[in-house]
């Protein structure tokens, strides 16, 4: 089953942008919160948050750099030798490669520390660089993974990136991600539909994404302001379970200007179900 991606170069290009100046740091053991398990959930885990500074943040007027992350963490002592353990390390292995995913063009981290230290070294420099501007140089970096959904079948994360580095507008970006929550592999449509049904799909996608932007039937997604290839509807790669539905979302940059925001669309049991591969993580 093969799928249209809905980036050009040019857009997965501004789209990985966003991510530059997001970074985060291994917590201090105090730095863990416990987290309320869902009713059923595969495992139980605690929520790491990590929040670092560089600068004088608590001077209004002087130049600041600040970064948060906050993340599950699904392994634990209690589950430390027990059978559980291999799914439980392959659930925090995902997160981690989320949290460490590089932009391309950048050096890719091997650890939450040396990326927060690359995010804290480039403010630095500009700093210095730039040691006469009349505003404040005050960099925020954000970044949270929640779990959005949890079964025996499915882990799904989401994660929210917020960045602001000074240039004319904040940025921000959003991943989906659903996990089998026995190896931690990483779910494609090919696990989640019937064969030769992705057509159909796209077509449910795009009366949704329709809907959510006010556009009726037959008018052009481009002339409305987007940029999809061909002026041709396409399917994010941006998708996750969400119980019985489907999400697929939409970043600023990825199929329209930044002014035009994110479009999250969302499809439901009835319309997936002659979709759903009855194998699958989405069967009952």
């Amino acid at each position: 089953m093969r799928s249209r991606t809905c980036l050009s170069p040019v857009a997965l290009g501004i789209v990985c942008g966003l991510l530059a100046g997001l970074m985060a740091c291994t917590p201090a053991p105090d730095d863990t919160l416990p987290d309320e398990p869902a009713p059923n959930a595969p495992a139980a885990y605690t929520t790491v948050t990590v929040e670092r500074s560089a600068g004088a943040c608590d001077e209004p007027d002087a130049p600041c750099a600040t970064f948060s992350a906050r993340y599950p963490r699904f392994l634990s002592d209690e589950v430390t030798g027990t059978p559980d353990e291999p799914a439980l390390r392959a659930l925090d292995a995902a997160v981690e490669r989320i949290l460490l995913a590089a932009t391309p063009g950048e050096t890719t981290a091997t650890t939450l520390d040396e990326q927060a230290e690359t995010f804290l070294a480039g403010w630095r420099d500009t700093v210095e660089a730039f040691p006469d501007q009349a505003v404040p140089m005050r960099w925020a970096s954000e970044k949270t993974i929640e779990v959005v959904e949890r079964s025996p079948r499915v882990v799904s994360l989401r994660l929210d990136e917020y960045a602001n580095t000074g240039g004319a507008h904040p940025n921000s970006y959003t991943a989906y991600t659903s996990l089998d929550p026995s190896t931690g592999r990483i779910y494609t449509l090919d696990d989640v539909l019937r064969d030769d049904t992705l057509p159909r799909l796209e077509e449910l996608a795009e009366a949704a994404f329709r809907t959510a932007r006010d556009l009726e039937p037959g008018v052009s997604l481009n002339a409305a302001g987007f940029y999809f290839d061909n002026d041709t509807f396409a399917l994010a790669a941006n998708w996750a379970i969400l119980g019985d539905s489907l999400v697929i979302h939409y970043n600023p940059y990825e199929v329209g200007p930044y002014v035009l925001g994110p479009t999250e669309i969302t499809l439901d049991a009835t319309a997936l179900a002659p979709l759903i591969d009855p194998s699958g993580p989405m069967s009952d």
